[in-house]
């Protein structure tokens, strides 16, 4: 473990229509227990629109839009430098086709707007089984991760190239 990490925040949601609307807030900090490694907080205040699913032969597909302003609130009174990422945007894309089970997929690109005049990025893909039952769901998933720099490294830039397997569970399906 390299630095403890704290994440938290609140989220409200309304359906107008089909449509579902969200706003938040939430706030995340990082504190190294290491030399060279970044300390960095910052807070998001989030928007975003989940359109109607639309469904194509067995395809049922969602699209969505959530935008983010990124800053360090004064209340805070914190001494470290505000975070690079002014505004993000990120469109999600959803896929799935049901039988017993569902094959589904989940690519969120999503684009920052620097501090400095310069973009970054950061995408996350999904792809997976999800076995539905009675009292529950178990997913077996494929998932990958890009970026252009995690912010993790105090002196340079930290890009990520991430892949790994995962197991979900839930009691819902």
């Amino acid at each position: 473990m390299n630095a403890v990490q704290y994440e938290y925040g609140i989220e409200s949601r309304i359906r107008l229509e089909d449509w579902d609307l969200s706003a938040g807030y939430s706030r995340s900090s990082l504190h190294p227990l290491r030399a060279g490694f970044a300390e960095t907080a910052y807070d998001v205040l989030k928007a975003g629109a989940v359109l109607p699913a639309v469904r194509t032969g067995g395809i049922l597909a969602r699209f969505s839009l959530h935008g983010g302003y990124h800053t360090l609130f004064d209340f805070w009174k914190s001494r470290l430098p505000r975070y690079r990422v002014q505004y993000s945007l990120a469109p999600r894309i959803y896929l799935e086709t049901r039988a017993p089970s569902t094959v589904y997929a989940r690519f969120e690109p999503t684009l920052f707007f620097l501090r400095s005049g310069d973009a970054g990025y950061d995408v996350f893909c999904e792809t997976g089984l999800q076995l539905n039952g009675t009292g529950g769901a178990a997913s077996f998933y494929l998932w990958s991760r890009f970026c252009d720099d995690t912010e993790l490294l105090a002196e340079s830039r930290d890009r990520c190239a991430v892949t790994g397997l995962g197991v979900r569970i839930s009691t819902s399906p």
